[in-house]
């Protein structure tokens, strides 16, 4: 199965593996045998890509609230759920060179939405991350890895002016 990796957890902030679902989730899986493992399911999509791309790690395809995600190697390290800047790292297998080509095919970032569900219930998201960008893109012979990160709105210019200290002097009084 391909990788899933978190930064560690601050101590005293939420971790990825908290809450009331993922609680009973990770108690369960922490058995001594289970049959239920953690999938990741990643869909990226853009106005020039006609179709999302739809991936999971699991080793099969899977079918998850009417979306079929197919299996594809890659390898993810989820954003963490501290203080710190949300990134995420991914690295997918450009073994037919599709997902590059289509990556490649855009001028601007794509859309990623990334989800953990449970094996026995792909329906259930546990946790979820939507409307990350895909940024910071290089892509070779065997793998294509970028950023995956939110929007800064705060650092848009908009409409044609950024809001300076030296533009707008009454703004930043103190």
């Amino acid at each position: 199965m391909a990788g899933i990796s978190t930064r560690a957890p601050t101590v005293g902030k939420p971790d990825l593996f908290s809450g009331t679902i993922l609680s009973r989730w990770t108690s369960g899986i922490l058995n001594q045998s289970t049959s239920d493992v953690a999938i990741v399911l990643l869909e990226i999509t853009h106005p020039d890509i006609e179709t999302p791309i739809r991936l999971n790690n699991s080793g099969q395809s899977v079918d998850s609230n009417g979306n079929i995600y197919i299996y594809f190697p890659f390898n993810i390290e989820l954003p963490s759920d501290n203080e710190t800047e949300p990134v995420a790292r991914l690295s997918i297998a450009n073994v037919d060179r599709q997902i590059g080509e289509a990556i490649d095919s855009i001028s601007t970032p794509a859309t990623v939405g990334m989800s953990i569900v449970s094996s026995v219930d792909p329906n259930t998201k546990l946790k979820d991350w939507s409307s990350y960008e895909l940024r910071n893109t290089t892509r070779n012979g065997l793998e294509v890895s970028g950023d995956i990160m939110i929007r800064q709105y705060a650092t848009e210019p908009f409409p044609n002016i950024r809001v300076r200290p030296s533009n707008f002097q009454n703004l930043h009084k103190a």
